[in-house]
């Protein structure tokens, strides 16, 4: 079997070395946006927004409004 050569070796090298930059930007600069947390503010909106129209609904004596939302 032939033994690699130095050209693989130098290849290999610098993959690992630009996906070792890579992972290590993501942990600093955030460059992938973690999705957890863009759950957690949609589903914040969210509630805000079911609130104020309850909240609205039931000001005015509004049940079946409520209900029906």
């Amino acid at each position: 079997m032939k033994r690699p050569t130095p050209l693989l070796w130098i290849s290999l090298g610098l993959a690992a070395l630009t996906l070792s930059i890579l992972l290590m930007s993501d942990l600093v600069v955030n460059l992938v946006p973690d999705q957890s947390l863009e759950l957690f503010r949609y589903r914040q909106k969210y509630s805000e927004a079911l609130a104020v129209q309850y909240s609205l609904l039931a000001k005015d004596g509004d049940h079946r409004g409520i209900q029906e939302a």
